[in-house]
């Protein structure tokens, strides 16, 4: 079963477009603010907007980088997806490249803001075989 973490600031962007996925997991979303209270017991997706100054600082959300400090919340992330703008070029969806570069986990999609019907389906898609492939690895 795989679970989703996600980050998503007062607009909601990222909230909005992880509520329409379907999981057999379960969804946890980081705060804004305070410390995020549970620990990950199964592998999980973290799902993150990218932030960002003109000078490609500060992409990966602050409470996303707390969170992921925690070697015990590391320890079963499977892989990334991110968020952006495309506005902003090179830049757009960012924070899961560096994301999958520093902890070796594979940057499975990138969407636009809320994302569109289409990206829902194709996350979906990407989900499913996932979770079929860690149930798959649990009953062996």
């Amino acid at each position: 079963m795989i679970d989703i973490i996600y980050f998503s600031n007062i607009t909601g962007n990222t909230a909005r477009f992880v509520e329409k996925l379907s999981i057999n997991g379960e969804k946890h979303r980081i705060p804004i603010k305070g410390d995020f209270v549970f620990t990950p017991t199964n592998p999980y997706i973290i799902v993150t907007p990218t932030y960002g100054d003109p000078y490609g600082k500060g992409m990966v959300p602050h409470q996303v980088k707390k969170f992921l400090s925690e070697e015990t919340n590391r320890q079963y992330l499977k892989g990334v997806i991110s968020s952006g703008n495309i506005n902003f070029g090179a830049e757009y969806g960012m924070a899961g490249e560096i994301i999958s570069h520093r902890f070796q986990v594979p940057l499975l999609y990138k969407f636009e803001l809320a994302g569109m019907p289409e990206d829902v389906t194709k996350v979906n898609l990407g989900l499913k075989i996932l979770d079929a492939t860690y149930n798959q690895k649990e009953t062996n």
